[in-house]
């Protein structure tokens, strides 16, 4: 390797030139050509250390380095620099590239979800009061509060915790309730409010909090535990559990089958105008009480092509045409 070639890596080495600069200085020494400087410009007379270079190389006896090598070095020296360009493009655009969002989102304040390919939205509550509101002039999903969601398949499941025990955040802001659902929040944090399309089967879990529902016609799997449940204009729940807790069901029932187990606490249900369904009942130590009184096998409201399945363990259901 010849002098001016190992000047020309020297100063690729440290810095001083890039790879472009150092394949033309290659190119111009392979060519007899002055390597250093710039390429318009006044002459600056020969470059140090181009003239150090042949006074070295005399010493040597003319040796020159054989056409072989060079057409060897040069092919080794496109294959490197490639490579560093590469690199280099490839860590730019890695630096360059904005983060991917999760698809998961935690603890936001308000999401929307308008996919139109969704078949059921599940909700887990704990602690907290939620609002669930049918509404058709969105097609998927809306939550107002904070929570969490995830979406599997084509089911959207919302997560929403609170505490149970009393939020003074309120009072270390210096601003006391003002009215009743400022007191409310005090106990259970502030109200989450999801709205979804009616005709979107919903499933529910509720744990030590309160729920108020209107305009869902369709309930999938319902589980209230010492909760507080208010729902109204309901069509079909169609697995229904109540522990420990009170409850107030207003609906016109009449799809398919439905059925509310009620283990401990009060539950009414209220048969809107043009409920078509056949309501039966099934006490154990509770009670089952009935709009005509007395001990009722079948209540039948319209032809009765719907079905209700009551159960009620220890507790009291009352069942009521409106």
């Amino acid at each position: 390797m010849s002098a001016d070639i190992t000047a020309i890596l020297e100063d690729l080495a440290a810095g001083r030139i890039d790879t472009v600069e150092a394949n033309r200085r290659i190119a111009a020494a392979e060519q007899g050509q002055p390597t250093f400087g710039a390429t318009s410009g006044p002459d600056n007379g020969p470059d140090p250390r181009h003239e150090a270079s042949e006074a070295g190389s005399s010493p040597l006896g003319g040796f020159t380095i054989p056409p072989e090598a060079k057409a060897g070095l040069r092919s080794a020296w496109r294959v490197v620099s490639g490579m560093a360009e590469t690199v280099g493009e490839t860590v730019a655009s890695t630096v360059s590239a904005e983060p991917r969002r999760a698809s998961g989102g935690d603890d936001l304040e308000r999401s929307v979800d308008v996919a139109t390919d969704l078949d059921r939205v599940r909700v887990n509550c704990s602690g907290r009061r939620i609002r669930l509101v049918g509404d058709r002039s969105i097609s998927g999903l809306q939550i107002e509060g904070k929570h969490t969601r995830r979406r599997i398949g084509r089911v959207v499941e919302v997560g929403i915790d609170g505490h149970l025990a009393p939020d003074l955040g309120v009072l270390k802001r210096f601003r006391l309730p003002a009215d009743m659902d400022g007191v409310k929040d005090l106990g259970l944090g502030r109200e989450v409010t999801v709205r979804v399309h009616p005709d979107l089967p919903v499933d529910i879990e509720l744990s030590g909090g309160s729920l108020r529902a209107s305009g869902v016609e369709r309930f999938g799997r319902l589980r209230v535990t010492a909760g507080v449940t208010e729902i109204d204009g309901v069509h079909q729940i169609e697995d229904g559990l109540f522990q420990a807790g009170n409850g107030s069901i207003t609906g016109r029932i009449d799809t398919g089958r439905s059925q509310i187990r009620v283990e401990s606490g009060n539950l009414s249900i209220k048969l809107a105008g043009g409920s078509n369904v056949s309501v039966r009942g099934k006490a154990h130590t509770g009670m089952i009480s009935w709009p005509e009184g007395g001990e009722v096998d079948e209540y039948v409201v319209g032809n009765g092509s719907a079905r209700l399945d009551l159960t009620c363990l220890v507790g009291r259901i009352a069942v009521r045409a409106m």
